[in-house]
């Protein structure tokens, strides 16, 4: 996003008045996440083989637009193909680069499916959708001041689970507001012991209230 670092910004700004005014409390915050499709088909998911096939067939096609652009084309036709080819090779040295943490998740999990990493959209995760269907998508996360029902912290991850997500909430609202929340709200898909251990040493101390399906011991 050309202008994440000025609306991230904006928030955080828009936070501080509301938090200086007192309408965000943060006595409590509830955090929860939603799955958003990505800008990718299914098909546009490649092997590391078929990956680095598409990249040298990418990087050809580059060096046939400079050819091109070198020769009679008009400057206008020539520049806009020297771009299509440019950010489509852009995208597959990305998706490339991305292969090994992909191999890497499959490897944590134990999983006998190949890694693959979109030609499309790299960022882009295959995960479980609310229709029960499996589709390219982003998790997106975001924490909720209770009593204003304002929100004080957005993230957005390719991570299809949520047990990991809680910790950098906090850390982001800590940022963001220069203070903990007294208590966390959080249905059963954050609940893990490394997500509670991670808050519990976390550079404040966070009283966590859960409240959903299953409990830590």
């Amino acid at each position: 996003m050309a202008h994440q670092a000025a609306l991230d910004d904006l928030l955080t700004q828009s936070i501080t008045v509301l938090l200086d005014k007192r309408v965000i409390t943060l006595n409590r915050i509830a955090q929860d996440g939603t799955k958003i499709r990505a800008s990718a088909g299914v098909r546009s998911f490649k092997r590391g083989e078929r990956l680095r096939a598409c990249r040298q067939m990418a990087r050809q096609q580059v060096a046939r637009t400079q050819a091109e652009a070198d020769g009679v084309a008009p400057a206008r036709r020539a520049a806009a193909q020297r771009r299509v080819a440019a950010e489509q090779l852009a995208r597959v040295e990305g998706a490339v680069a991305q292969l090994p943490e992909v191999e890497a998740t499959k490897a944590r999990h134990r999983s006998r499916s190949a890694a693959k990493v979109s030609v499309t959209d790299p960022d882009a995760r295959v995960m479980k959708l609310m229709d029960g269907g499996f589709r390219p998508a982003y998790n997106v996360q975001f924490a909720t001041d209770v009593d204003s029902h304002a929100i004080v912290g957005v993230a957005v991850t390719n991570e299809g689970a949520d047990g990991r997500q809680l910790p950098p909430m906090l850390d982001q609202v800590v940022t963001r507001t220069g203070r903990a929340p007294g208590a966390v709200l959080a249905d059963g898909g954050y609940v893990s012991l490394a997500a509670i251990d991670a808050a519990a040493r976390g550079s404040t101390r966070r009283e966590l209230e859960w409240r959903g399906r299953s409990r830590p011991d």
